[in-house]
């Protein structure tokens, strides 16, 4: 239980089940030695303090480093009056679904993280110690995330952005959408309970709009299941193998970060997507591609085509494959373009066995998707998985049985005319615009966005000339792939 309590210098204090938060004489002294004593680098950008109570120490660490943000970590919610205190607040005092680490994460972001000093007001941590620990150990956890992040970013950032480059130099025939989906529409994906369904999809096909995720293009291939669109947004080489399979009357929804060979680009009809943000929309820009369609940004090719349905159809939506799970054996319905691929390699000491091993287990990144649909929220919509046996729920997606799905198509009208949803698109690229902007697009700024690790690395320790060389050698690199695409 708090209690507040006047100081001995008439300064308010505070108690919690009799152990002091602040001191019984000098509140405002005890605070300002505890400024004192921070030791931030140069380099951090905020300073928060796990559950500082009364906020006496705010001003102080205000006025000694006057240059960066302050916040502060709230365990229990008897001090949200002095909240304003500081720059921003993270609230862990409520009960919420989500976890602390899931808390602070959602609040800073890996690069905010990256740059914070986290300090502990002792008295709270004598005070509130079950949820001190647990507060620090969410901590630990989103600095190991961001550094995760922070990597991948690195690795990922400058592949979108060599695949934005092909993308503007190679798309030939592009399409655009030229009315609302008047079709329930199904999307496939490509996990093993799609199997379940594939001859239900097959006989009632023209009564929808299908939407076939690229891991699930060569399972419709090979069943006859021609879709109205495929979409792909995986910026890894691997991710363009599945789009071998391609069905050349078919349009491939594709975001410019995807990956995609230079023969698709230039033979299919593409659906070009632009992301709201990141480097690529300003590179598209610079090359004046403005009237993209416009796409939220996701971990899984599952999530955009979920968005897409609900952005741009009108009626319900179902989805097959969408297990979310791992399973024994295979984790994707056959045939599959990478299990082909690996297939090829397999010996007595590297068999299908072991492979399959391995992927049975659950991967963090697929428990990050899972997690994503489990708390969308879909309003006014109806949309269903269609699945046997579902081993977890999807939040506002609701599960149906195969069956249940096979009878409201036998209670369907008769097959419709097909209709038109797409027309030729003018695709016009200005290379040279492109060109000329080139040190607008490897700015200081850009080029933070594509080596966040380096660049925050380097922030850290300003006097690291490999770090420098580094960074200057990955901007020259660059500017040579982009007058390469301009020449040819």
């Amino acid at each position: 239980m708090i209690e507040f309590k006047p100081a001995k210098n008439n300064e308010i204090t505070a108690t919690y089940n009799g152990l002091w938060l602040h001191s019984s004489y000098n509140p405002s002294k005890e605070a300002e030695r505890f400024a004192e004593s921070l030791q931030p680098a140069k380099s951090d950008r905020f300073i928060i303090i796990i559950e500082p109570a009364l906020s006496y120490c705010a001003s102080f660490i205000k006025k000694r480093f006057p240059d960066k943000k302050t916040g502060a970590i709230r365990l229990v919610k008897d001090f949200s009056d002095y909240n304003g205190n500081f720059d921003f607040i993270i609230d862990l005092s409520n009960e919420k679904k989500e976890s602390f680490s899931e808390i602070i994460f959602n609040t800073l972001g890996e690069e905010k993280i990256y740059s914070t000093y986290f300090a502990d007001w002792e008295p709270s941590r004598k005070s509130f110690t079950e949820m001190h620990e647990e507060c620090i150990n969410a901590i630990k956890t989103c600095m190991e995330k961001s550094k995760t992040l922070l990597v991948t970013r690195e690795y990922f950032e400058k592949k979108w952005f060599l695949n934005t480059l092909n993308f503007i130099k190679y798309t030939k025939n592009t399409v655009k959408l030229c009315k609302k989906i008047d079709r329930d529409i199904l999307i496939i994906a490509s996990g093993p309970s799609l199997h379940e369904n594939l001859n239900t999809i097959k006989t009632y096909r023209r009564n929808f709009f299908i939407i076939v995720l690229s891991s699930a293009i060569s399972v419709c291939s090979k069943n006859n299941i021609i879709p109205d669109l495929c979409m792909s947004t995986d910026g890894g080489f691997w991710a363009g193998e599945h789009l071998k399979r391609m069905p050349e009357k078919s349009v491939l929804a594709l975001s410019s970060e995807s990956f995609c060979s230079r023969r698709i680009l230039e033979k299919c009809n593409i659906l070009p997507m632009q992301y709201e943000d990141g480097l690529s929309r300003s590179i598209l820009e610079r090359a004046d591609l403005k009237e993209l369609l416009k796409i939220k940004r996701n971990g899984t090719v599952s999530g955009t085509a979920l968005d897409f349905a609900l952005d741009y159809g009108e009626k319900n939506i179902y989805f097959f494959g969408l297990d979310m799970a791992a399973s024994k054996g295979f984790q994707h319905e056959q045939p599959n373009e990478l299990e082909i691929n690996n297939s090829i390699n397999d010996f007595k000491l590297n068999s299908l066995e072991k492979r399959s091993f391995k992927s049975e287990k659950s991967s963090a990144s697929l428990n990050i998707y899972l997690q994503w649909f489990q708390n969308k929220k879909i309003n006014n919509r109806k949309v269903f998985r269609v699945i046997a046996k579902a081993q977890n729920s999807l939040g506002d997606i609701k599960d149906i049985p195969p069956d249940n799905f096979s009878d409201y198509c036998k209670n369907m009208n008769s097959e419709r005319e097909k209709s038109q949803y797409f027309e030729n698109n003018d695709f016009k690229v200005n290379m040279n615009k492109l060109s000329e902007s080139s040190n607008q697009i490897f700015s200081d700024k850009n080029m933070r966005q594509l080596f966040p690790l380096t660049s925050l690395s380097l922030e850290h320790n300003p006097d690291n000339e490999e770090l420098k060389s580094r960074l200057n050698n990955e901007r020259a690199e660059l500017k040579k792939k982009l007058e390469e695409l301009n020449r040819d």
